[in-house]
């Protein structure tokens, strides 16, 4: 009799499935959808600022000798010193926008505020500004990653004389450089809209660089990795008067904030927003 064949091996049994270990369908709402960015991590948690001797500047109320950087033809206040999701530093628990706008058309002159010396003059501003601590790092991530320059505005930094520090931001141009001496009036560049502007203006921040060191937005510390800390943003309108000539045109349906951040007082006279 011819050999019998041999049976096939049976098949191993699947292993029983433990109870919640069911494998949901593709199209369950439980599954992970592709293209969705992972989780960022929690901000960095608030820390004290450190401790920094009293300033012996004298009080921006009582600053002399400053002029509006923007005149003729009268430059529109665009953006005030007050609250607002995208501010840059942190007064009184609010991300606050630290300094005011002003805007007329794209080329015109912008004049130094207060006469000074010119501490740079260019893209790569932020070692110049008031950090409590180095930003050579962002800088070298910068470089590492090969960003386009324009991406940064063109930024000029001024040492008024007087413990203060005035920034021109967004210029088209500058006309001066490092260690120039401007006076009150002089041009120094053009109005532009160079790094993240939405249209051409002036963006004019006034530094007290004694005064005391407040948070940088926690988010843009996570972004950058800024150093958390930076020296005292105030209100160019306690230094700038608007009894000047030159005074900017408070524009119809954006009025100013009714407490100045960080002082707790209103920021302009009561019949500022009248006047023409």
């Amino acid at each position: 009799k011819p050999a019998a064949k041999p049976k096939p091996a049976a098949k191993p049994k699947p292993a029983a499935k433990r109870a919640g270990s069911v494998k949901p369908p593709p199209n369950s709402k439980t599954a992970p959808k592709r293209g969705r960015r992972p989780a960022q991590p929690p901000l960095p948690p608030p820390l004290p600022p450190p401790v920094t001797p009293p300033p012996t500047s004298l009080p921006p109320s009582r600053l002399t000798g400053y002029v509006w950087p923007v005149v003729k033809p009268q430059a529109r206040m665009t953006t005030w010193f007050a609250p607002t999701d995208r501010g840059f530093v942190v007064i009184d628990g609010k991300r606050t926008h630290d300094g005011i706008d002003l805007a007329s058309f794209c080329g015109h002159a912008v004049r130094a505020a207060h006469a000074g010396r010119v501490l740079y003059a260019g893209r790569r501003f932020l070692p110049y500004i008031g950090f409590a601590g180095s930003v050579h790092h962002y800088y070298r991530r910068v470089d590492r990653k090969k960003l386009s320059e324009y991406m940064f505005p063109i930024v000029v930094v001024v040492d008024d004389g007087n413990g203060y520090r005035s920034l021109y931001v967004h210029l088209q141009e500058s006309f001066v450089k490092a260690g120039d001496r401007v006076k009150a009036g002089q041009s120094i560049g053009k109005e532009g809209a160079t790094g993240r502007a939405s249209g051409c203006h002036l963006h004019y921040t006034l530094i007290r660089m004694d005064g005391r060191l407040i948070p940088v937005a926690p988010e843009l510390v996570q972004k950058n990795r800024y150093p958390r800390y930076i020296r005292e943003r105030v209100d160019p309108l306690l230094a700038l008067s608007w009894k000047l000539p030159g005074r900017p045109r408070v524009v119809p349906g954006l009025p100013p904030p009714k407490i100045r951040p960080g002082l707790a007082k209103t920021t302009l006279p009561a019949d500022a927003v009248t006047r023409p």
